[in-house]
């Protein structure tokens, strides 16, 4: 059934139902003509478009057709003698059409096939003919075939520039010959082998051309097998890879090279580490020393002045009888000198200690404010041979501190006594501003000395430094006033710094917070 579902089948059916309607309609107005010469034309039609089997369909319909409606008696298939001829004349006619259109179209489709074929045939062998010319056209790659057994059966450009042989040199012969000696008794057969068996095989090593020298190449064996699956033979490709291997080998050399060097530094700096540790011990053991002799000598050095100034004491208030004016300004430069002496050895005694980790701060409550004003006033002893004034700026209310007051006295004295030293006349201001943004307190000392060089004030905080030599012998000191300031300061939680202008004066500022981080 479904076979005359198919379009002929139904072109041939559709072909005698429009001839059918045609002859019906029409007849009336064209009179009586043959019935069958109309009904040739969808046998024709289908026999010429389908072949054999819808001119057959078309020709059955068409009798079927005819018979019934066109031949008398009409609506009957009854026949009269004449009318029985004539339509087995027109079934002859039908299958003789149909039979002849169909072998012509038969033949028709053999040879469309044939130049099907033909065009296949032909496109198939200029495609091989194109591949073979690339593939022999190519130089960067070595490209041949190998028979089942290995044996070279083509060569290419590519491969003569590469290994050195020409064609009629290397086709027939086993491509073992472009392996090293040591390897051509088992890695072809194993190269094939695999091959043969996973359907490529890829490999990376050494090979030899035709002079003997050996290149580092990278070759891909690819089976070749019809459609039954024999094997055929086999296609190999070779790429020299000569250059990239050089390259690797120098990186693998520069590496092993830097990872000697490498090692060698690392044992040389290892051995100054440990040069070093020793040496670090030795620096620490000898500040320890430094510490403990700069300590013993203070003590020493503090027992004969403490011993001075008392003496001095004694004989200022009479106690060994009466003392002249002019004994009481020699005594006044002997206790002047022996308290600087004092504050000196308290100051490398202190300085020990802070680098030794062992200055501890006392911390209670202090009145700043007072602490200020009751210095300014015993100042006054210090500047009397000096045309200097001292003038303490103080606000309202002065939040008190916690802090250390022996330590805040002793950076305080510092910073007015140098103030005091390089100011010969003109102003000394003590100035306190409170900043509660900050949670602290400023002071500054400002004096109208002689001020520092821009290149020298990161320098005045180092120990045993002052802004030069010519100030050392000039205004003596050993440079240890500010270093301890410094350390004082970090102790307490607090900092300084410095504005200088040469020949207008200095201001030295200090903060100190409300409550110093424990």
């Amino acid at each position: 059934m479904s076979l005359f579902l198919t379009a002929p089948y139904i072109g041939a059916v559709f072909f005698t139902l429009i001839t059918f309607l045609i002859k019906f309609f029409f007849d009336p107005l064209i009179g009586a003509p043959t019935p069958f010469l109309l009904f040739s034309l969808p046998v024709i039609l289908s026999a010429y478009l389908g072949g054999l089997g819808p001119g057959l369909v078309a020709t059955g319909l068409s009798t079927v057709v005819t018979w019934y409606f066109f031949l008398p008696p009409p609506f009957s298939f009854a026949l009269g003698p004449s009318a029985a001829i004539q339509l087995g004349l027109f079934l002859l006619e039908g299958a003789s059409i149909s039979f002849i259109s169909g072998v012509l179209k038969k033949a028709k489709g053999g040879e469309a096939e044939m130049m099907e074929k033909i065009d296949r045939n032909e496109a198939l062998r200029r495609s091989e003919e194109r591949f073979r010319l690339l593939v022999s056209s190519v130089r960067d790659y070595a490209i041949f075939m190998l028979d089942p057994e290995g044996k070279i059966a083509s060569w290419n450009e590519g491969a003569e520039r590469i290994k050195g042989y020409r064609a009629e040199e290397v086709i027939g012969k086993h491509f073992s010959i472009f392996y090293p000696e040591e390897e051509r008794p088992s890695k072809p057969v194993y190269e094939l082998r695999m091959a043969a068996a996973e359907g490529r095989f890829e490999d990376e090593g050494w090979r030899v051309r035709k002079d003997g020298s050996r290149f580092w190449a990278n070759v891909v064996v690819t089976r070749i097998q019809d459609e039954q699956g024999n094997i055929l033979g086999f296609s190999k490709v070779t790429r020299d890879l000569s250059e990239r291997k050089a390259a690797e080998d120098a990186i693998r050399k520069l590496n092993e090279d830097l990872e000697r060097r490498v090692a060698e530094r690392t044992a040389e700096l290892q051995e100054a580490n440990e040069i070093l540790k020793q040496r670090t011990r030795e620096a620490e053991e000898a500040n320890r020393l430094k510490s403990q002799f700069v300590s013993n000598v203070s003590h020493e050095l503090r027992t004969p002045l403490n011993a001075i100034i008392g003496y001095t004491f004694l004989l200022k208030e009479g106690v060994c009888g009466e003392v002249g004016e002019e004994h009481q300004t020699a005594l006044d430069g002997i206790e002047r000198n022996a308290n600087d002496l004092i504050r000196l050895v308290n100051d490398v005694l202190d300085l020990a200690k802070i680098e030794a980790g062992k200055l501890s701060v006392e911390l209670e409550q202090i009145d700043l404010a007072e602490l200020i004003r009751t210095m300014v006033e015993n100042m006054g002893q210090v500047i009397k041979e000096k045309p200097i004034e001292v003038e303490a700026k103080l606000p309202p209310h002065l939040p008190p501190i916690e802090s250390d007051p022996v330590r805040i006295r002793q950076i305080l004295i510092n910073l007015l006594s140098n103030a005091i030293k390089f100011t010969h006349q003109g102003k000394i201001t003590i100035e306190a501003k409170t900043f509660p943004e900050r949670g602290g307190i400023e002071v500054s000392v400002q004096d109208t000395g002689i001020g520092i060089r821009p290149e020298d004030v990161e320098r005045i905080f180092d120990k045993f430094r002052q802004a030069d030599g010519q100030s050392t012998r000039e205004y003596g000191g050993v440079g240890l006033g500010l270093a301890v300031v410094k350390d004082l300061l970090h102790l307490l939680g607090g900092e300084i710094r410095v504005e200088s202008q040469v020949g207008r004066g200095s201001t030295f500022t200090i903060f100190l917070p409300v409550r110093p981080h424990r």
